[in-house]
This record gives structure tokens, sequence and C-alpha cells, in this order.
């Protein structure tokens, strides 16, 4: 009988991710990936589509290229 893994995380959305992400900004002013996945524990890949989604939405900004690439909050 097959079941699902328990105990098995769910990556935040997007959505939940943006309070958490706002309040690092009020101490910080850029994040990069590698700082987004140990910060909100994520994977690789999740944080890059994650990230991918902010800026998309308009939450953040990235600036830069390849490893020099930053995220800020993007100014109102």
């Amino acid at each position: 009988l097959w079941r699902p893994t328990t105990g098995v995380a769910i990556a935040p959305t997007a959505d939940k991710l943006i309070p958490q992400l706002l309040t690092y900004f009020k101490t910080h002013d850029s994040i990069t990936r590698e700082e987004f996945e140990r910060t909100f524990g994520l994977k690789r890949t999740t944080a890059y589509m994650r990230l991918k989604e902010l800026v998309k939405r308009g939450v953040i900004q990235a600036i830069g290229n390849g490893r020099e690439r930053k995220y800020v909050r993007k100014s109102i």
C-alpha cells in the first residue's frame, strides 16, 4: 500500500515570504540568492523561483548579473 511520505517540508509561497522579506529589509539594504536561501530555509531552485516571482510582482528589484546579482526592496 502506497502512502505519501510524512514530514516533507513544503516551501513557503511568495505571499508568505513577503512580510518576512520586508522585515529583513528594515535592517539590510540587499539580499543575495544564497542569503535568501539561508535566511528562509529554502533550497536553491525554490529560492530562485521565489525571487523571480517577487521581482515579477514588483516587490523587489534585481541589480547586477550572475554571482554579483543582489535584490533590493523596490522603491514605492
